[in-house]
């Protein structure tokens, strides 16, 4: 036990964060949808022997979640809770390199060891997208607290400085951040700054160890590249799916959506704020963190270089969702790395006031767990439960899975027509034996892209099924639509209605959604 006093708080935290994951596990609180089903069926067919790259039918996002999900799956067997495992997994280790960081940056160790315990409840946006995967969040908290901790190392510590092998490990590190998610750039940057002011260009050689580990660590992204005319430089840009928006828009998303999803002020899939107690909460939470970092910066850091690159990254994130166009996202997710200066910021708060009232401390980190916890109880009980869909055509669990798939089977029905959220679910779940192709729309408007047909094979065989169906989600007026668009074509059909799945089956003559008329963009 004496050997394992200095680490004690981080053990308590690791702990509990892996018991709220556990509850919002078993309790099935994070519903399986179809981005991550991509990502959990790139898994699988890595482990058939596939060598994937790049998420599915995109350029910007690595495939190295799903090759740690493809290990899950060996381990824990192909399923949703291997998933889960997986991503919580990556989640205890960011807690550890928070509090590597918290050990690294600041004289009084307390700060780490309150930083890691404020980790173990975190705010709903944070629980939701380390719990769920979208394909590389998790990986890239943890690559950039590791990118944060060895930069300062190698800027700041005279010792480390002219460490060839640290070099050439924060450049190995800075390219598999890259390769796995753009979001890299926010802990590369500042990083790279701090770099050339504090060293100059006196150490080029070193630079040049790291550039050449950045060229390793992001090898498939460049070999990808030579071979296919360089066509992830266009996904630089952002993804082409995002709302134009001009940079006053992008501050409003960041002052009315963004900031208040990371603070835990409301959900990432809803547009009011959570109920007022947990708001007030929240809020007192934060202020007193952005307060205390602002009055008492001296006595916030064991070095002035941790508070100016903590300064920098802050600022560099900032930035980025001003100028990208990935800054009108209302859901948070691209201010995840920002998690870590509020953990911070809290952990010196209650370091602080551990040194005088203990009561006070202890007393804070309660409240942060109530109000938080409180929050991610709410929301695991609301009918949408932590979901990551936005649109509220989009929003269902898993409750009906088991019966669209008996009725399909009991029907003799395995392939046909749907959108990404049904389509790659049921290909996962069924082991791929129901392929419904993402051809139709699942908009209000009724709008379509092709960039939703990530899996090629799966409208292969609903072309080629004799007996395809066409399943609708939440969308009356799609459904009326393809009622008008069969009569036109004289498809008689039956119709069937199962939770959200809206099922026409038992065509008169298979016809493809093309053949209805269905193309890219709107199809009122």
């Amino acid at each position: 036990m004496h050997r394992f006093r200095p680490i004690w708080p981080l053990l308590l935290a690791l702990a509990l964060a892996a018991t709220v994951k556990a509850a919002l596990i078993i309790s099935q609180s994070v519903p399986f949808n179809g981005d991550e089903a991509v990502v959990a069926l790139m898994a699988r067919h890595i482990n058939a022997g596939e060598r994937p790259v790049f998420f599915y039918g995109q350029y910007y996002m690595g495939s190295l979640d799903a090759w740690l999900l493809a290990l899950s799956f060996r381990l824990f067997g192909e399923g949703i809770p291997a998933i889960r495992i997986a991503q919580s997994g990556l989640y205890l280790a960011y807690i550890a390199s928070v509090w590597a960081l918290g050990r690294l940056w600041f004289g009084d160790r307390r700060v780490a060891d309150f930083a890691a315990l404020f980790a173990a409840v975190p705010p709903v946006l944070v629980s939701l997208y380390t719990t769920a995967t979208l394909g590389g969040y998790g990986e890239s908290l943890v690559l950039g607290n590791l990118i944060l901790g060895l930069g300062y190392l190698l800027i700041f510590r005279p010792p480390a400085k002219a460490t060839p092998l640290g070099w050439l490990a924060l450049g190995l590190l800075g390219g598999l951040a890259f390769w796995t998610l753009g979001i890299a750039g926010v802990y590369l940057l500042p990083v790279a700054v701090f770099g050339l002011i504090r060293l100059g260009l006196r150490p080029w050689r070193l630079y040049l160890l790291a550039a050449l580990g950045f060229f390793l660590g992001a090898l498939p992204w460049w070999l990808y590249n030579f071979q296919h005319d360089w066509i992830a430089l266009l996904a630089l840009r952002g993804p082409a799916s995002h709302i134009p928006a001009g940079p006053l828009d992008r501050l409003l998303s960041l002052i009315l959506f963004g900031l208040p999803t990371l603070l835990g002020l409301r959900a990432p899939w809803l547009p009011h704020y959570h109920p007022l107690p947990i708001l007030l909460g929240a809020l007192l939470l934060a202020g007193a963190a952005a307060l205390f970092w602002l009055r008492q910066p001296a006595a916030t850091t064991a070095e002035p270089g941790a508070h100016r690159l903590l300064a920098g990254f802050v600022a560099v994130n900032l930035l980025t969702l001003l100028v990208f166009s990935y800054g009108i996202d209302p859901t948070g997710r691209y201010l995840l790395p920002l998690y870590l200066p509020l953990l911070l910021g809290l952990g010196a708060l209650a370091a602080h006031l551990w040194r005088t009232r203990r009561a006070a401390a202890i007393a804070l980190l309660l409240a942060a767990w109530l109000v938080y916890g409180s929050a991610t109880f709410l929301a695991a009980a609301s009918p949408d439960r932590l979901t990551t869909q936005f649109d509220p055509l989009s929003r269902f669990d898993n409750r009906h899975d088991a019966a669209l798939m008996a009725f399909l089977d009991a029907e003799g029905i395995d392939a046909g027509y749907s959108n990404p959220w049904v389509g790659f679910r049921f290909a996962f779940l069924s082991g791929e034996r129901l392929a419904f192709a993402p051809k139709l729309p699942y908009k209000a408007d009724l709008n379509y892209t092709s960039e939703d047909n990530r899996l090629p094979e799966l409208e292969a065989r609903a072309d080629a099924s004799p007996n395809p169906a066409y399943i609708t989600t939440l969308n009356p007026r799609l459904e009326a639509s393809l009622r008008r668009r069969f009569a036109t074509a004289s498809i008689t059909y039956t119709e069937m209605r199962i939770g959200p799945f809206h099922i026409f089956y038992d065509l008169s003559a298979p016809i493809t959604p093309a053949e209805l008329g269905f193309q890219d963009g709107s199809n009122d």
